[in-house]
Order: C-alpha cells, then sequence, then structure tokens
C-alpha cells in the first residue's frame, strides 16, 4: 500500500513539475490598452494598439484588432516597437496572433494597415471595431456621418479630423459614413472655344403722348459660360501611399535609434549568447536554430530567446529559409 502511494505521489510531482515547465516557456497574453484608428479615403484605416509589458525578459502574445494588410509584393506593413521607439522581433503564429519578443520595455506599440474593417455598399461605408480598448477613432472632416452606434464619450474637429473617443470597456462600435463629391468649376470662355456669343436684337413700342416710337434695344449675354462637373475626392490610392509612408518614416527613425543605442551602450552578453555567437562563427557567420540547438544541447524555447535578445541588441538577423529560422551574424 505504501509503495503504491509512493509511485502516486513521485508521478504527481512529476506532472506538476512538467506542467510548471510548460507553463513558464509559454507566451505571456497580452490584451491591447490603447486603439488609435484612422480611417483613409479608400476604406483602409492605420492602425496604432499599444500593449502593457509586465516582463522584464520573455515572450508575449498579442492579438490584432484585424488583419494587418499583405501588398503583393511581400513587403510588411507592420512594425512592434518597445517603450523607446526601438524595433521588437515578432513571428506570426496566426494572421492575426503574434509572438514577440521583449527587453526591459513597459509597452509594445504595434502598427499597421489593415482593410479588414470597412466595406462599402453603393456610397454608404460601414467601419466596424470590436474592441475592450480605450479607441480612438479619426476620419477626414470631409466624411459625412450618417449614423453612429454607440455615441462617442467625445467629438471634436481637430486640424481637419472628425476625433470620436470611447472609453475602456466591451464595445461594437458600428459606424456608417459617405464621402461627398465635390463640385469644381470651370471656365469655358470665348477666346477658349473660338466662338464670340452675341446678343440679339429686339424691338419694343413705347407709346408717348399717343405716338408709337420704335426702338431696338440690345441685349449684351456674357462671353463665357461656367461648366460644373463632379470630380470624386477618392483619387486613387493616395491614402493608403500615405499610411505606408508614415509606417516607413517610422522604421527609418527606429533603425536610427537602434543604431544610435548599439553604439553608445555597453553590450552584456550572457554565457549564452556568447556560446551562439560561437557556434555562428564556427558556421561561417550563419545557421539554423536547430544547428545551434545541436550544438549547445540547449532546448528550443531558451535558444529562441536567447536569438531574439541578440536580434535586439543588432548583433544577429534572423531570416526565414523554407520555413525556418536561419540566423546570420552581423557583427
Amino acid at each position: 500500500m505504501e509503495s503504491v502511494l509512493s509511485r502516486f505521489i513521485i508521478v504527481l510531482l512529476t506532472l506538476i513539475m512538467y506542467v510548471s515547465a510548460m507553463v513558464s516557456t509559454a507566451p505571456q497574453p497580452l490584451n491591447s490598452s490603447s486603439v488609435s484608428l484612422e480611417v483613409f479615403y479608400d476604406g483602409s484605416c492605420l492602425v496604432e494598439e499599444t500593449f502593457n509589458v509586465t516582463m522584464e525578459l520573455g515572450e508575449v502574445q498579442v492579438e490584432l484588432l484585424a488583419k494587418p494588410y499583405e501588398p503583393t509584393n511581400g513587403t510588411s506593413t507592420l512594425l512592434v516597437l518597445d517603450d523607446e521607439g526601438g524595433p521588437l522581433i515578432y513571428e506570426f503564429e496566426d494572421e492575426k496572433l503574434l509572438r514577440v519578443a521583449v527587453v526591459n520595455t513597459t509597452y509594445i506599440k504595434v502598427l499597421y494597415v489593415t482593410q479588414e474593417l470597412t466595406e462599402k455598399q453603393g456610397e454608404i461605408w460601414t467601419l466596424n471595431v470590436t474592441s475592450s480598448a480605450e479607441l480612438t477613432l479619426k476620419l477626414p472632416d470631409g466624411f459625412v456621418i450618417t449614423s453612429m452606434d454607440p455615441v462617442p464619450e467625445t467629438i471634436n474637429v481637430e486640424k481637419g479630423y472628425i476625433i470620436m473617443k470611447y472609453p475602456e470597456g466591451s464595445k461594437t462600435v458600428i459606424l456608417s459614413y459617405t464621402i461627398p463629391v465635390t463640385i469644381v468649376p470651370i471656365n469655358k470662355t470665348s477666346g477658349e472655344t473660338g466662338q464670340a456669343e452675341q446678343g440679339g436684337e429686339s424691338g419694343t413700342q413705347q407709346e408717348t403722348g399717343g405716338t408709337k416710337q420704335q426702338s431696338n434695344q440690345q441685349q449684351e449675354k456674357p462671353s463665357g459660360t461656367s461648366i460644373y462637373f463632379p470630380v470624386s475626392i477618392t483619387q486613387g490610392n493616395t491614402p493608403f501611399i500615405l499610411a505606408a509612408l508614415i509606417i516607413l518614416v517610422v522604421a527609418a527613425a527606429a533603425v536610427i535609434y537602434l543604431y544610435k543605442r548599439s553604439s553608445q551602450e555597453p553590450v552584456l552578453l550572457t554565457p549564452e549568447d556568447e556560446a551562439i555567437i560561437k557556434v555562428l562563427k564556427s558556421y561561417g557567420g550563419g545557421a539554423y536554430q536547430s544547428e545551434i540547438m545541436r550544438a549547445l544541447g540547449l532546448p528550443k524555447t531558451t535558444v529562441w530567446r536567447r536569438i531574439m535578445r541578440l536580434s535586439s541588441l543588432g548583433i544577429v538577423e534572423v531570416k526565414k529559409v523554407q520555413g525556418r529560422n536561419y540566423v546570420i551574424l552581423k557583427r
């Protein structure tokens, strides 16, 4: 009886240790604390989500509000930054689920362009957003809002934009709007057409003291007429290009920041970091993650975390090669 009880306790302790190890290696799930969404004329949206981080070093898992737009040329429109504007390493687990490596940051900010939040039927656009975070919507003031549910906590017009804010809490915001058509006057003159419009003569008769007097009066018409035609304010992909330029500017600033930080601050490497660098040098400056794991005899999660830290320090670069992580030594 005692032997059976001892075996049961051993199995139970082993199971507890296994579950604890699994929990410790799982990424920490985060919920967005604030969402800012700017709507463009073509229906695309520039989204900025903020997630508060409670750990100094490790991996977090964030679920995005919508699927980021993927251009046909394969260029990503998504950018993940720390609280100082430095870029963070991430990988997609799903089309809206990200796994992000964090190092000494209080929050992470995710910027991306999406076309999943709006749809158009006839002349009516509808924006549909579900979020429990503090929400800010930004629309050009040329938009005509036809309905909104629920009503925002505040609504203002600032610098040519309609800005609506919703407090924190579970909500689904449905906003319908139309994009007006501008009327542009074009003057068409007789000089441009080569034709002169002349007034006709009309005879009028006036009686004065029983005597009829006939006079000819000439009525002049203007030499030019105003022609009006509608011009849509949505021209091509200008709003989407603007959003892409914003992300490129932020990315450039992040790269400059990362370069300055790496050149000014001393880099403190752990023994595992130094071991990974030695393995990469022995492989000629680049190796697959699986090769590093075999060479060091370390678990996959440990190696991946160290690689992501080295990448955030600008020491290595991670590329996808046939679905596998290939690590390149940069310096």
